[in-house]
């Protein structure tokens, strides 16, 4: 078992990190559209920590990914054209940034609408901000557009990922997928 990424394929530790938090962002998606249609009270609230404690794992995760990206080699494909290595890059930092804005605005949302953000019900996040009900309203807002942003993004993520599996037959796909071999 590879842990480490080479210039070839992704190791067990990005592989994890990958499909973990891609299984996160889909029960955050479910969570938030349940509890959108619940009416105020202990059932609602109860989605909305399962919410809150998911996005926070998931900041968390996100943040050692990142390290381990920048302490890794990443795969390259060296028969890919210019354009195309550039503007996988370019998705890939466009996702870190915007899993890194859904995040941060949940908690200024949480913090400045004056409520408390609990992982688990094991430990509460310090609120360092106060309660401002205009730094929560824009935070709802970026938060609502960001995920509607991820979900162009992730699509268009797996677009490319088909794209590779069945028009180029690259093996490009092959190196996130969980059980595959490395080449």
């Amino acid at each position: 078992m590879q842990l480490t990424d080479n210039k070839q394929t992704y190791g067990s530790v990005s592989k994890f990190l990958h499909w973990g938090m891609f299984a996160m962002i889909i029960a955050l998606f479910i969570l938030a559209n349940s509890m959108n249609g619940l009416p105020i009270g202990p059932e609602k609230f109860k989605v909305m920590g399962m919410h809150k404690s998911i996005g926070l794992t998931l900041f968390f995760l996100l943040l050692g990914r990142i390290f381990w990206r920048l302490s890794n080699a990443t795969p390259k494909d060296d028969n890919a054209p210019a354009w195309e290595y550039f503007a996988a890059h370019g998705l890939h930092l466009a996702l870190y940034g915007v899993l890194l804005i859904m995040p941060i605005s949940g908690m200024l949302m949480t913090f400045a609408g004056g409520h408390p953000l609990s992982w688990f019900g094991v430990f509460d996040m310090p609120n360092l901000i106060g309660k401002d009900q205009q730094l929560a309203d824009t935070a709802k807002f970026i938060h609502g557009a960001s995920a509607y942003l991820l979900i162009l993004m992730v699509a268009g993520h797996v677009g490319a990922a088909l794209f590779h599996k069945f028009v180029r037959k690259d093996g490009i796909m092959q190196r996130m997928l969980p059980f595959a071999s490395s080449k």
